[in-house]
């Protein structure tokens, strides 16, 4: 096999769309190589393996099929500067058959592999805990839905390793024994860690203390609290004994000061912390370091006393992407915890709807939050939307447009006025004229629902003027009789941010 048809095999994942990425040569504000990236609406195809390796056009992979199963699974660490041979010890360490690969900024790509399709909530699961057992906290992870909303809708994809690497000028190469492995090393190095499934991929478990807690806390006892962090890691793990235990919570506070602390904070700081706690019911600082640091949503809303113990909405479901479809009116896809929902506009902003539609989509129920509250958090959602273009046909100022450009190709050439009542056009020095009569009459007798005032705007904003007898003119760069001009097509690129 040639080398992208066996990337093509290892890389499984939707056939309909694919990701193409143009990297730049300036950088963000986190040093990060700043990119054009679209998501093109045609097959994925071993070709375009093929340009990928030659440095043409950057692949991006959407794993998720239209079944919600992959064969791949993978961590996006997006942490600049990284340690990349440290990265890969770390790895090594825990033995998980695993493979980091370099992006095009620096980050790393934690990778399994199957032979087969699996279910993509188990692919998802598996590399979260491994992200987890790594101390990497809370990092993105493909796939990154469980679930398509429909055959229309594409998911996330994630740049491609080994770019150019045919022109021997890759910057996105597998680290295997500390050095950079060519095409065939990274080749064989993932036949031999390829699974059967995802209950091959063991994920060796930490200590066992806070097990049925925030996955931060866990791994924050394992490696110990630093200098000035103390006092805020005991305050969540009071929150926690304050769920758990309840009457003797403070007895186990001043237990966890000396089990967990090096050193133990002193009496006097710990009553502080029990007085706090004492005024009323905290949930975790999840914001505030240490704890942001390792924070894992997907592992600590599955655990008992974690984050989905306290009835509120921005920790209780995890809203992980919204998009929006820029159609007239705008389709919104809603993602959440990994199943992505069709949803309206009044869905996002009623929080009454959208308790429904998260009944609906994950079977949960989140908790009612304040007016201020609730606007405060769509407001941060909102901020970070996915834009996806919708295809000119769905637009009403396309549709107008294309609707008096069929017209006009459907209708014979006229010579005189009296030929324009008939609803034919006629030429003039500067373009055409046409009866606006004749043709608003034409849209009645199919039983047109365009909006007369938004179709008017839309023929101005293309050149189309009106004259004194109620005719209209037509500029010749809207329709040529000649060629018969035909209507435009659907655009096939969504313009998106992908990693």
């Amino acid at each position: 096999m040639q080398p992208a048809e066996i990337l093509f095999d290892m890389y499984g994942g939707l056939d309909r769309a694919h990701g193409k990425n143009h990297v730049l040569k300036v950088l963000d504000e986190n040093n990060k190589r700043k990119s054009k990236n679209h998501t093109i609406h045609q097959p994925y195809t071993v070709n375009l393996w093929e340009q990928h390796l030659k440095g043409i056009d950057g692949l991006g992979v959407i794993p998720i099929n239209d079944d919600a199963k992959c064969n791949w699974g993978a961590i996006d660490v997006d942490i600049y500067p990284l340690d990349l041979i440290k990265l890969e010890e770390d790895v090594k360490k825990l033995g998980v058959p695993v493979v980091v690969l370099r992006t095009k900024s620096g980050g790393a790509h934690i990778t399994s592999y199957f032979k087969t399709m699996q279910s993509c909530r188990d692919v998802r699961n598996k590399m979260s805990e491994l992200s987890f057992a790594l101390g990497l906290g809370e990092r993105e992870i493909y796939p990154k839905q469980v679930r398509l909303a429909n055959n229309n809708d594409v998911g996330n994809w994630l740049n491609m390793p080994y770019f150019n690497a045919l022109n021997g000028k890759t910057e996105r190469y597998a680290i295997i024994n500390g050095n950079e492995a060519t095409l065939d090393q990274f080749f064989a190095f993932v036949e031999s860690i390829r699974l059967e499934s995802t209950e091959d991929l063991i994920i060796p478990q930490i200590s066992s203390a806070l097990e049925d807690g925030p996955p931060c806390l866990q791994r924050i006892i394992q490696i110990k609290a630093g200098p000035g962090e103390r006092n805020n890691v005991l305050f969540n793990i009071g929150v926690y004994n304050r769920l758990k235990y309840e009457s003797d919570w403070e007895k186990h506070l001043e237990e966890s000061n000396h089990s967990y602390l090096t050193p133990p904070l002193s009496h006097k700081e710990v009553g502080a912390i029990v007085k706090s706690l004492e005024k009323k019911n905290y949930t975790y600082t999840c914001n505030n370091v240490p704890i942001s640091n390792h924070c894992n949503k997907e592992i600590c809303k599955n655990r008992e006393f974690g984050i989905a113990a306290f009835e509120h909405i921005d920790v209780g479901i995890i809203v992980d992407n919204i998009c929006k479809m820029t159609s007239e009116p705008p389709m919104w896809i809603l993602s959440l915890e990994g199943v992505r929902s069709e949803v309206e506009t009044e869905e996002i902003l009623d929080q009454t709807k959208f308790r429904r539609v998260c009944v609906n989509a994950v079977n949960k129920i989140p908790g009612r939050m304040k007016s201020d509250d609730w606007d405060k958090f769509i407001r941060s959602k909102l901020a970070d939307i996915t834009l996806i273009d919708a295809p000119k046909e769905l637009k009403p100022s396309e549709v107008a447009i294309n609707s008096l450009i069929q017209y006009l190709n459907s209708t014979p050439e006229g010579f005189n006025p009296r030929d324009m009542t008939m609803g034919r056009w006629m030429r003039n020095g500067t373009g055409y004229i046409v009866s606006g009569p004749a043709y608003t009459g034409y849209l009645d007798r199919i039983s047109s629902k365009q909006d007369r005032r938004k179709m008017w705007l839309a023929f101005l904003s293309v050149g189309v003027t009106g004259t004194e007898e109620g005719a209209w003119h037509i500029p010749t760069t809207m329709f040529d009789p000649d060629g018969r001009k035909k209507p435009s097509k659907p655009t096939l690129e969504k313009k998106d941010e992908q990693y």
